[in-house]
């Protein structure tokens, strides 16, 4: 599956485009952290590792930008929690849900 791995910082989100589609996370910016706040797959790219592919891709934006975030959103939460090695981006004092 080809796809293309976006920063739309027109209307704030991280976007991944595959098949006509486009999945995206939403992001601000707090006290100079990275705030990822929601995530969407379209119907017609669920259960094909789209959402997961899209939070790798922003995770790694993150580290080569040296940020720190804030994973408000379940999904990247959800991720983060399963893959432990990502926890040295997450800001230090973020309350895990």
């Amino acid at each position: 599956m080809e796809y293309n791995f976006i920063k739309n910082d027109e209307q704030k989100r991280f976007e991944l485009n595959t098949e006509n589609q486009t999945a995206f996370t939403d992001f601000y910016f707090m006290a100079g952290k990275l705030c990822l706040t929601h995530t969407l797959v379209p119907e017609q790219l669920g259960g094909r590792g789209v959402g997961k592919k899209l939070v790798e891709n922003i995770l790694e934006f993150a580290r080569e930008n040296d940020m720190e975030i804030f994973p408000f959103c379940p999904f990247v939460s959800s991720y983060i929690k399963k893959n432990e090695q990502c926890m040295p981006i997450v800001a230090k004092g973020f309350k895990w849900r």
